[in-house]
Parts: C-alpha cells; sequence; structure tokens
C-alpha cells in the first residue's frame, strides 16, 4: 500500500485498522510512534490500559517504541530506549556541558532543553528552580 492518503480503516467487529505514521530513531533504526510515553496519554483512551489490546502491548509486537524528546546531533529524534542507555548527547541548559542522554532530570520545549544530573546534585536548589521557571517561561508556548 503506497497512498497512505486515501487509506480506509478496516472495520474487524467492535475494531479498526488504522494508519499511524511512524518516524525512524535516529540511533538503532527502530519504528517509532511520533509521541512521547509522555504525551501518549492523549491517545490512551483508545486503548485503555485494562484492555488487553492496550498501546503498548500492540507497539511492543510490532516492534514500534515510543519516541524521545531527544535528539541526536543530526537533529533527528531517538526512541527513549537509546535515550535511556546514553547512546546521544546533549547540551545541559544550566552547565552548558555535554553530557549523555541518560543523564537527563528535566526537559523543556521543542525543540528541546534538557538539565543534567550533575547539574541537579551540585548546585543550589534556588539556582536549580530559577532556571527551571526561565526554560519553562522561554518554552511554554511551543506545544501550542
Amino acid at each position: 500500500m503506497s497512498n497512505f492518503e486515501k487509506y480506509t480503516p478496516v472495520i474487524l467487529k467492535n475494531k479498526a485498522t488504522f494508519v499511524l505514521q511512524l518516524d525512524t530513531c535516529g540511533v538503532c533504526g527502530r519504528k517509532m510512534l511520533r509521541v512521547t510515553r509522555k504525551k501518549s496519554q492523549y491517545i490512551v483512551d483508545l486503548f485503555p490500559w485494562y484492555y488487553e489490546d492496550n498501546l503498548e502491548s500492540q507497539m511492543e509486537r510490532a516492534g514500534i517504541v515510543f519516541r524521545s524528546n531527544m535528539k541526536d546531533k543530526n537533529d533527528c529524534y531517538i526512541c527513549e530506549n537509546c535515550a535511556k542507555e546514553g547512546k546521544s548527547t546533549f547540551i545541559c541548559a544550566l552547565c552548558g556541558k555535554e553530557r549523555s542522554s541518560d543523564q537527563i532530570v528535566e526537559s523543556f520545549g521543542d525543540p528541546p532543553e534538557h538539565l543534567c544530573k550533575i547539574c541537579y546534585k551540585t548546585v543550589s536548589a534556588e539556582v536549580w528552580e530559577k532556571k527551571k521557571q526561565e526554560l519553562y517561561d522561554l518554552h511554554r508556548w511551543d506545544f501550542e
């Protein structure tokens, strides 16, 4: 099937198939759903967690993973598995140092800016909260 614009969902009793656009992880090449796990809450009502065929079980059977909010050096999003395993790097918005992706504590905006674990452990709570508020204010409308 090459003409996805005219795809008609297939009805199977009380279920239907749909076409979802997938991205490819810039590190491992796995297919990724175009939403992060956090943002999947907006589509979770279509796939209730208590139902056997919830979103994650269907994705797992198809070999699809969630996208992270982390980009690689080529400005491509990577999957949450690669991000958690530290397979990419980012520049911390607070200290300005390059860190591995497994060092992210918090992220803001699109394109994302990240704060690292080293800063979380070493800077004062006042400095940390001030930077978080600055990033929140800067990126507050990125997803609107």
